[in-house]
């Protein structure tokens, strides 16, 4: 019985991160979130950076169940902490690798992410992403596939994260 509390909280806490609207005229937001079990790490948060600019992060903690979903409260804590003052992707993903490389030990959180900043003002995406699948940028009718360019945060103590500027 406590296992399904637990699982039910879980579950209401992670939807609770993962709905929300993006009040913006420029800009729509849909997220459909589909876990592969009943609760899982997957957290994204998207915001007016500045004027004109949407600053975008996703990650997914790694594991499931209920760990998996605490993790992404300590993922979105760290990230909160400067997603209005760090000033670039990179400089964002570099963070959150500093911070969890950290508290790397027996209850170590690895994952991965993306932050792109979205400017409509120079019409451009600049994103870093750290251990995720490809994400799609459409332009014009043509899709434009970024790769992931730096490793998995939590796992390396690297400092340099790139980050990629694409028209839009």
């Amino acid at each position: 019985k406590i296992i399904k509390e637990d699982l039910a909280i879980a579950r209401a806490f992670q939807m609770k991160l993962m709905t929300g609207a993006v009040k913006s005229p420029w800009i729509e937001s849909s997220v459909t979130y589909l876990p592969l079990m009943e609760i899982g790490g997957d957290v994204y948060d998207i915001f007016e950076f500045g004027p004109g600019v949407m600053r975008l992060f996703i990650a997914d903690a790694t594991g499931h169940g209920i760990t998996a979903s605490l993790n992404t409260v300590k993922i979105l804590t760290e990230y909160a902490t400067v997603k209005e003052v760090i000033e670039s992707p990179a400089a964002a993903v570099s963070y959150l690798n500093r911070r969890f490389m950290q508290s790397a030990g027996r209850e170590q959180i690895v994952f991965a992410c993306a932050v792109a900043d979205i400017n409509r003002k120079s019409g451009t995406v600049t994103i870093a992403t750290a251990g995720i699948p490809a994400q799609y940028l459409l332009r014009g009718g043509t899709v434009t596939a970024i790769e992931s360019m730096n490793r998995i945060i939590g796992l390396s103590g690297m400092e340099d994260f790139r980050e990629e500027k694409h028209p839009f």
